[in-house]
């Protein structure tokens, strides 16, 4: 069976969610995914509201990196972003890749399978 909702409950519509998109330089794909790593689970145990972080990679394009990262709320997400780790991780990030592009999206609807999160 299958849960859907439009529109959000109060703890869903404060969450934020982050999206970078990364073209890593030719030869670099393993160590943007080594960097990004090590900055996630740095964030995970420096930052509460830090929920989850995943990296994903386009099998069409596997220089094609998406790291996704979950937040309790914007507060959280701040936070995360004053933090040194953050800065020092852009700082190695960049010359790495050929492109990075930032997002910040929230929830507008969503399907769960009973018994998946």
């Amino acid at each position: 069976m299958m849960q859907s909702t439009r529109g959000t409950s109060a703890s869903l519509s404060r969450r934020i969610y982050t999206l970078m998109a990364f073209t890593a330089s030719p030869g670099q794909e393993s160590a943007v995914v080594d960097l990004w790593t090590e900055m996630a689970s740095s964030s995970m145990e420096r930052v509460p509201g830090a929920l989850m972080g995943e990296i994903l990679q386009d099998p069409a394009d596997p220089r094609r990196l998406f790291a996704l990262g979950v937040w309790v709320d914007q507060q959280s997400l701040e936070l995360w972003r004053r933090l040194p780790e953050y800065r020092r991780f852009f700082e190695r990030l960049l010359p790495l890749c050929e492109e990075v592009e930032r997002r910040n999206l929230t929830v507008l609807a969503r399907a769960v399978k009973d018994g998946e999160r």
